[in-house]
């Protein structure tokens, strides 16, 4: 073998090093990046019988992702931090102060 041709790598890793968190993780990410190209798409959508299928494969979706993450929190593969009403008032006072400037 020489320097000006090393060996080929294989393009896709090892079947065995991708464990099923690393599978499941991927579709959750897949299935994000589709509800927001899916938005975009609806938003800017000029045919309206279009826009409408548009919405129900989004709503599908939606379902399909929830579905995934709580899978995915049963696992404990999803972590929540459990928050305290007070947390929660206090950030809702922050986004509604942001909304009336909007």
């Amino acid at each position: 073998m020489d320097n000006l041709n090393p060996p080929k790598q294989p393009i896709l890793p090892n079947e065995n090093a991708f464990n099923d968190y690393d599978k499941i993780d991927d579709v959750l990410l897949s299935l994000k990046s589709l509800l927001s190209d899916y938005t975009t798409f609806i938003i800017e959508c000029s045919h309206l019988e279009l826009q409408k299928k548009l919405i129900e494969i989004q709503k599908e979706t939606y379902c399909s992702q929830r579905e995934v993450f709580d899978l995915m929190y049963s696992k404990g593969w999803y972590k929540l931090e459990k928050q305290t009403p007070e947390k929660v008032q206090k950030v809702y006072q922050e986004y509604s102060g942001k909304e009336t400037q909007l």
